[in-house]
């Protein structure tokens, strides 16, 4: 369970109020996903939620070319990945609910 915050990657944070005080690893963990799961973190930004993916190793990621994405370095499926929180693993997301 963790606190999303959503930019160009989904932040996971520990509690709200590491995503209060922008805390990095490892208080927090960058993520990615499809358009599906981006919308999802979207509506549930800011509430605390479950989430389900695989972790993968930012060395392993493939490198972006220059100028395909802003600010990302590395990409995963595609996908954009900053890895804002400075972490060794970053989340590829396959589902992000409430928590209840």
């Amino acid at each position: 369970m963790g606190v999303i915050k959503v930019a160009d990657e989904i932040v996971i944070y520990d509690s709200a109020e590491g995503r209060d005080l922008e805390l990095v690893y490892p208080y927090c963990i960058s993520g990615t996903g499809g358009d599906e799961v981006f919308q999802r973190a979207l509506e549930l930004q800011n509430s605390t939620v479950r989430i389900r993916g695989t972790r993968h190793d930012v060395e392993d990621l493939e490198s972006a070319a220059e100028g395909e994405f802003l600010e990302a370095g590395r990409k995963l499926k595609g996908r954009p990945v900053t890895n804002w929180c400075h972490g060794r693993y970053v989340i590829y997301l396959t589902s992000i609910t409430k928590a209840e």
